[in-house]
């Protein structure tokens, strides 16, 4: 059969609307979910142990609260709170759940306090003797990715919030 004939059949055929009509919904429809899409923001978060202080973070992960705020969120373990701040500072993750002793130097607790003791070293600061709540989890951001991504920023806190809610 002669592709022209079959062009002529199709152009006078009275279901040629049809066809017509099907391609343009499909583009619309197709458009229309493609513009409606939001693109989400990746954000790379190290954590640097393996314990229940980060199970905020994995519940609001697992439980998708970064992407109910317009996050799409990749945990990576980073064994060593030291590394994990390097990562950070190089500006491969964007926040860092670490405990404060890679930011603040010289907090230890057990068995690594117990250590330190019978090694002869002496303790500055017993945190309990304090009388307050001290946490040994925080979470790090550079100040130049606070400062240039404050939406980004707000939008983590949100989704850590709403996990924890959850707890």
């Amino acid at each position: 059969m002669n592709p022209r004939t079959i062009f002529s059949r199709a152009q006078n055929s009275p279901h040629r609307w049809v066809y017509w009509v099907g391609c343009v919904l499909q583009f619309l429809l197709v458009g229309t979910e493609v513009a409606g899409q939001s693109k989400s923001t990746p954000v790379r978060t190290a954590y640097s142990a393996l314990s229940a202080g980060i199970g905020t973070l994995w519940l609001t992960h697992e439980d998708g609260h970064f992407r109910k705020h317009g996050l799409e969120s990749n945990l990576i373990y980073i064994p060593g709170g030291a590394t994990a701040v390097q990562a950070l500072l190089a500006g491969e993750i964007q926040f860092g759940h670490l405990s404060p002793a890679p930011m603040m130097g010289g907090i230890l607790s057990p068995p690594t306090s117990t250590t330190a003791r019978d090694m002869g070293y002496r303790s500055l600061l017993h945190i309990p003797d304090l009388g307050r709540e001290f946490t040994f989890s925080g979470i790090a951001a550079k100040r130049s990715f606070v400062q240039s991504q404050p939406e980004v920023v707000r939008a983590y806190i949100a989704s850590l919030t709403d996990g924890a809610q959850g707890v």
